[in-house]
C-alpha cells in the first residue's frame, strides 16, 4: 500500500499524471510554435508534470534510483519555469 492505495492503483495514478502531462505539453508546444499562450493548458501541463515527479518518490524502493535523480532535476526545472511564468511574468 502506498498512501492508502494499492501499488497497482498508485502506479495507474502516476501513469495517468504522466500521460496527461505529455498530452497537455504537446498542446502548449503547438501554442508556443504559433505564438499563442494557452494559459489553461499550461497550468494543466505544469500541475501534472509536478504531480508525476512528486509521485515518483512514493514508490517503495530500497535505494536511490536514476529515476529519482530525473525527478529531482524535473522539479528544479519546473520550479524555475513556474517562477518565471507566474512571479516574473515571462
Amino acid at each position: 500500500m502506498v498512501l492508502g492505495l494499492t501499488l497497482a492503483t498508485y502506479t495507474a495514478v502516476h501513469v495517468a499524471f504522466s500521460l496527461i502531462g505529455i498530452g497537455s505539453g504537446f498542446v502548449v508546444l503547438s501554442g508556443l510554435l504559433q505564438g499563442k499562450s494557452f494559459r489553461g493548458w499550461t497550468v494543466l501541463f505544469l500541475a501534472t508534470t509536478v504531480a508525476t515527479s512528486v509521485t515518483e518518490f512514493g514508490f517503495p524502493v530500497a535505494h536511490f534510483l536514476p529515476s529519482h535523480g530525473v525527478s529531482i532535476l524535473s522539479l528544479i526545472a519546473l520550479a524555475v519555469a513556474i517562477a518565471a511564468l507566474y512571479k516574473i511574468h515571462l
